[in-house]
């Protein structure tokens, strides 16, 4: 092939459940000038058929073979063997929309990027249905826009947080600026490195608006789900400062900014953690000296930059009730999907607020066990929520004696709970909603920590 835009690489290991729809959907781009190079770090599933299969089927598809399992060697490969003028990504249990590349490359090719990226969805899918959330980037100034990110600390700090594959980097770019991937073990956060890299590497830069890029969340074989890379993050971040060192990236505009993502980072791995997890991940930190940086301009920009340096010293008492409190909504979080999963049929109790919550949260999930909405104002009996006619808690009791009611009234809680069991519902049918959950902004996070518990649960059981 001659004139090839964009080479994308896919990095694989045992990928097979949702191999297929990520390779159809970087088939079918609108732009047609790419190649596809699919690196396999010896796959024992059925992921190498898979690969001879569309191999024969699209001659711009190669299959490389990586001698190492490690996610930074098997990009590092890709690189090397690329031919197009940007080289994409795309983890094989994601995919990308059809106009993803045609996009990125007519901008990067317009405004002679070092690189572009876009905005994505996080996506996954639970009981049945997909569920997406959106991820803006916060980049100052407008998208489509060319930016200048040399020494641009805002440009710096929002316009990356390590999301890789949702751009294109010029090829010239990363072999003149030797641009690589840490190549330790296994798949461990080695996209980090790049992403800094190339951030502090770049001149010229843009972020588009559109979202391209479809990020699956939920899957239990992922590297970020794993309980023992507890550190491997720490271990990353060495690496880029030793890389930052030998490049000559020491003034304190560059310092910031590395701290900045690693605050960032460090906060985001010791939420995903278990305690256990986060004992051995503070244990490690703490051996690291906090280098000097601008902690009024990291402030600005990083939400809980207090919290995370009050880990890292040691200081664990107020982040450890924070800890507690975030565990017991979680805890509660479980606990009220575990209702939706399990109930023949809900009621609920109480058409404020907090009801109609309810009532968006079940629509969104699709499981149609709703049943009733009661409530014991008259004036709240004669109006409607959410589309539901409002009955008396007597006669929702009545009409459905075997459901399960989800009682959704901080205030009076107590006294409803004492209404129902008094109409003769079991303390085991009722459940009290004791936080309120956006479905624009909890319901993707809300899943998500479902689903993982199940996980955690399934392993232990195990």
């Amino acid at each position: 092939m001659e004139n090839i835009k964009v080479s994308v690489i896919v990095p694989l290991l045992n990928a097979e459940k949702y191999l297929r729809q990520c390779m159809d959907s970087i088939r079918i781009q609108t732009l047609s000038e790419l190649e596809i190079l699919c690196v396999d770090a010896g796959s024992t599933d059925g992921t190498q058929y898979i690969l001879k299969e569309y191999e024969e089927l699209d001659n711009r598809i190669h299959v490389i073979g990586s001698e190492k399992k490690s996610y930074g060697y098997q990009m590092n490969l890709g690189i090397h063997a690329a031919r197009g003028a940007y080289i994409g990504i795309v983890e094989p249990d994601d995919y990308v929309s059809e106009d993803m590349f045609e996009k990125l490359y007519d901008s990067a090719h317009a405004y002679d990027l070092d690189f572009v990226k876009s905005n994505f969805y996080f996506f996954l899918d639970y009981m049945g249905r997909r569920h997406y959330r959106k991820y803006v980037r916060k980049v100052e100034g407008n998208s489509h826009k060319l930016l200048m990110a040399k020494g641009n600390l805002p440009v710096l700090i929002y316009g990356d947080h390590g999301n890789i594959w949702s751009g294109i980097y010029k090829r010239e770019f990363l072999l003149e600026k030797h641009i690589c991937f840490h190549e330790s073990a296994g798949a461990s956060y080695q996209d980090t490195g790049f992403a800094l890299l190339c951030s502090l590497e770049a001149k010229r830069v843009m972020f588009l608006s559109d979202f391209l890029y479809r990020y699956r969340q939920g899957n239990g074989g992922a590297s970020v789900s794993s309980q023992e890379k507890h550190s491997h993050i720490i271990t990353e971040y060495q690496w880029v400062w030793q890389q930052m060192h030998e490049r000559g990236f020491t003034d304190e505009v560059s310092r910031t900014f590395y701290m900045a993502m690693q605050i960032h980072s460090y906060l985001w791995n010791y939420r995903r953690l278990y305690k256990d997890g986060q004992r051995r991940f503070l244990e490690n930190l703490k051996k690291i000296e906090i280098p000097a940086f601008d902690e009024e301009a990291v402030d600005r920009y990083i939400p809980n930059k207090d919290r995370m340096l009050a880990l890292w010293k040691g200081g664990r008492d107020a982040p450890a009730i924070q800890d507690e409190i975030d565990e017991k909504k979680h805890k509660h979080a479980r606990e009220l999907l575990a209702v939706f999963r399990n109930a023949t049929s809900i009621v609920v109790v109480s058409a404020g607020d907090w009801g109609s919550s309810l009532l968006k949260l079940d629509e969104k999930l699709g499981t149609g066990k709703i049943c009733a909405v009661c409530d014991n104002s008259p004036i709240r009996q004669k109006e409607m929520t959410e589309g539901w006619k409002v009955i008396s808690v007597e006669e929702a009791v009545q009409k459905y004696p075997g459901a399960s009611f989800v009682i959704a009234n901080k205030r009076h809680a107590r006294e409803l709970f004492e209404q129902l069991e008094a109409l003769g519902i079991a303390c085991a049918d009722i459940f009290c909603y004791r936080e309120k959950i956006s479905v624009e902004t909890g319901l993707f996070r809300l899943l998500l920590e479902d689903g993982q518990q199940d996980d955690k649960e399934c392993r232990e059981q195990d």
